[in-house]
């Protein structure tokens, strides 16, 4: 679960509108009124709208230690709409954590073993396509991934 000291605002309104779209709107008579921000979901998961930044995406960052500003100005988001995602991961934090989980286990699996060769080839190809390149630029026979051999 997502610590509470990471949201240091007061949740004031949540509403769901008609088209399933969640939004959230904070009311705090000290600072001026910010548009509110919603998360939707296009088929992708939970996600920021008007960008393709899922809570998944943010609580990578949150889980690693980052403050949500330093977030939202890593990501070119308002600090409004990183605290809407923490504030959809607190809510709805037992169905998000699960997904989450399921796709750091998917991601620690790596690709299946006839996926992962069919990279392998096509990278091979690419570094034989490049190495042809420079030959015929007459760069010489060198190492095809470049400078310092990245």
């Amino acid at each position: 679960m997502i610590p509470r000291a990471i949201c240091n605002r007061a949740l004031n309104h949540l509403s769901l509108t008609a088209g399933g779209v969640i939004q959230w709107a904070e009311i705090d008579p000290q600072e001026p009124k910010p548009m509110d921000t919603m998360i939707i979901d296009r088929g992708r998961g939970p996600e920021i709208a008007g960008t393709r930044i899922t809570v998944y995406d943010i609580l990578d960052y949150v889980t690693n230690g980052w403050h949500p500003t330093a977030i939202a100005a890593f990501l070119r988001l308002s600090t409004d709409q990183v605290l809407a995602a923490v504030r959809y991961i607190e809510v709805h934090g037992e169905e998000v954590m699960a997904e989450y989980r399921e796709m750091l286990a998917r991601d620690a699996r790596g690709n299946p073993p006839e996926l992962q060769a069919q990279l392998d080839a096509a990278h091979a190809r690419f570094l034989e396509a490049v190495r042809h390149r420079r030959q015929a630029n007459g760069q010489g026979d060198g190492d095809a991934r470049g400078p310092g051999g990245r």
